[in-house]
């Protein structure tokens, strides 16, 4: 056997396995169905809510939760824009001033839904083991568990020589390149109105 020859027979192995796992992890969730579906929608308005059901604004969505809902997803199924437009403020948080830009409670159950049904899913599949953000049973407690393994790890190794570098991205989400994304959007889904849902998301 040549060397091209064990180069194909790797290179189909390995094509065969990533079918493989697209099949098994992608393919349930590749349905735009999953996220426009009013049983989809009324479980992210209840998860939306959770943190926030006080606001004046989520207890008027949930006084006419059912026509609202059919309203959305009358608007998704339709391929039309959700968006309406920020509700912009300014908060002091642990004395720094951040500009958030929200918005409306019936677009926030909708990027909920595109999130539980499709997104998560999907990508968290590609994430590294110690990644703890937005990830279900880990957090903060986790995060730390995971330095304290490495700098045990690192001491074994290298004993007290070597540092930790610690960033903060200014204005992260605000600066994120978009195309990039996009580009692990359309290698992880095929149903092309999960993608305009999402595309319409990330420009928005």
């Amino acid at each position: 056997m040549t060397s091209k020859e064990r180069h194909e027979i790797r290179y189909q192995r390995r094509h065969k396995a990533r079918l493989e796992k697209r099949r098994h992890f992608i393919e349930p969730y590749d349905h735009f169905e999953n996220i426009a579906n009013r049983n989809a929608l009324s479980r992210s308005t209840h998860d939306s809510a959770l943190t926030v059901g006080w606001k004046t604004s989520v207890k008027r969505f949930r006084t006419r939760k059912l026509i609202n809902i059919k309203k959305q997803s009358d608007l998704l199924e339709s391929g039309k824009s959700i968006h309406k437009r920020f509700i912009c403020f300014e908060i002091v948080e642990r004395g720094k001033h951040r500009n958030i830009m929200s918005v409306y409670f019936s677009e926030r159950i909708v990027q909920k839904s595109l999130s539980q049904n499709a997104l998560y899913p999907v990508l968290t599949h590609n994430l590294i083991y110690d990644n703890s953000a937005n990830i279900r049973g880990k957090g903060t407690h986790d995060a730390r568990r995971r330095v304290s393994v490495h700098l045990q790890r690192h001491y074994r190794r290298h004993g007290s020589e070597g540092y930790a570098l610690i960033i903060d991205f200014k204005s992260y989400f605000e600066n994120l390149a978009h195309d990039p994304i996009k580009e692990i959007l359309r290698e992880s889904f095929t149903d092309n109105r999960i993608l305009d849902l999402a595309f319409s998301q990330i420009d928005d």
